[in-house]
């Protein structure tokens, strides 16, 4: 629901992925980094996605900039507020903050 105006104005899908969920109950942290991890591999293997917009919520997005910082000059850890947006591109297999 949080991206279907933006969706529309664009006429582009949303495609819902469970990755991208918050941090279950039932999920150890080790878990939700290994999911987070996982996704942001995905998104590494498949160059021809173009561009993408991720909406997540900020345990998430907090986390996932937490693993793109790691080794990483060009991005810094931050924590999402509510209604925050980052923007990143992936170049030559290095995520940049942009």
């Amino acid at each position: 629901m949080t991206v279907q105006p933006l969706s529309q104005s664009l006429q582009t899908q949303v495609v819902c992925d469970p990755g991208l969920d918050q941090m279950h109950s039932s999920e150890s942290e080790q878990t939700f980094q290994r999911r987070v991890q996982n996704y942001l591999k995905k998104l590494e293997e498949e160059p021809s996605l173009g561009d993408i917009l991720v909406c997540s919520h900020s345990d998430w997005l907090t986390l996932a900039t937490s693993l793109l910082a790691q080794d990483n000059i060009h991005i810094q850890p931050q924590l999402f507020d509510c209604a925050a947006y980052k923007s990143f591109s992936l170049e030559d297999g290095q995520w940049k903050a942009i």
